[in-house]
């Protein structure tokens, strides 16, 4: 991880007056783009300090921003924000809406020239005293955007960090949202899996799979327990699944959760060893303020011919989840 220095110049503001310039640069429009913002991992001892960064991948047009970090309060706190060296010139301000969510606002009355992926603000963060070593704490974007000089609001894709409790940070691990494989029978049903690498912040899951309605005759999505409770729309039409799932609150945990069961029938008269690709696209993982998560996608497959492994094997019950 690349550290910047604290830039003793940086004008900083407080937060009202801050508020004017959001007030300024409020958006007249929403516009898609590829964007990330990232933060970088962290390291540091119990009852020490260190710094972590927020980078774009695109300076060029970036005239203002706000950012929300969700975190563990037990374990660390994010004490300021301080302006990097490509944003030097811009206001900034920083707050502790609640517990566990650090807010932080910058603005600038013109829009950077410098173009390529740099740092924009460089965080503070404390590893608490009380805190065990070897503490792993997710540090997860719940809203991000920026704004140009003309007021147009862009969408960020949101690369969220990790923080060790302890001497040295954590390595990078992509956040992937995937469909399983497995394999079966002509007229038997195959379960695959839909999980996500790491559950913590999510409150979204979006998506399309797509597969061969010739091999496959019937197809459904059953949501598994850890999100029982929440919104789900399902379609579905010839060879394509399409879902929305979303909850009023977002998971929690590093590990990975299996978020749903997509149940396949074989057609008897399938050929054996014939392939059905499950192709996922149009995915998108969300925090709970709709912020999305720059995410992997990993589609499966179901073969026919061979015994079913023993997923396949499992029974769907009540909870809807098959075991």
């Amino acid at each position: 991880m690349k550290h910047l220095p604290p830039d003793s110049h940086c004008l900083r503001i407080i937060p009202a007056v801050l508020a004017v310039l959001a007030t300024a640069y409020s958006p007249n429009q929403a516009v898609a783009t590829e964007r990330i913002v990232e933060l970088t991992h962290g390291a540091a001892p119990p009852g020490s300090q260190t710094q972590i960064e927020l980078r774009i991948s695109d300076l060029a047009g970036f005239a203002g921003g706000d950012f929300r970090l969700m975190f563990d309060p037990a374990a660390i706190a994010l004490d300021n924000a301080q302006l990097a060296l490509a944003t030097s010139g811009f206001f900034i301000a920083d707050d502790l809406p609640e517990p566990g969510v650090f807010a932080v606002s910058l603005a600038s009355v013109e829009g950077l020239a410098t173009s390529g992926e740099g740092a924009i603000v460089t965080l503070t963060v404390s590893s608490l005293p009380t805190a065990p070593p070897g503490t792993l704490v997710p540090i997860v974007f719940l809203l991000a955007r920026w704004y140009d000089e003309d007021s147009v609001r862009y969408r960020l894709l949101a690369d969220n960090g990790l923080f060790l409790v302890g001497a040295s940070a954590p390595p990078d691990e992509d956040l992937v949202l995937s469909v399983g494989s497995n394999s079966g029978v002509p007229s038997q049903t195959v379960y695959v899996p839909l999980t996500v690498s790491m559950a913590e912040g999510i409150a979204e899951v979006s998506g399309e799979l797509e597969f061969d309605l010739n091999i496959l005759e019937s197809a459904l999505l059953v949501p598994t327990s850890p999100i029982g409770g929440w919104q789900q729309e399902i379609q579905y039409s010839d060879g394509r699944i399409s879902f929305d799932l979303s909850g009023d609150e977002g998971l929690h945990g590093l590990g990975p959760v299996q978020l749903g069961w997509f149940s396949f029938r074989v057609s008897p008269s399938t050929p054996l060893r014939s392939l059905s690709p499950l192709d996922l696209s149009d995915a998108e993982v969300r925090s709970l303020r709709d912020c999305p998560f720059l995410c992997t996608l990993r589609s499966g497959v179901v073969s026919v011919g061979e015994e079913p492994s023993a997923v396949g094997n499992w029974r769907l019950y009540d909870s809807g989840e098959p075991r």
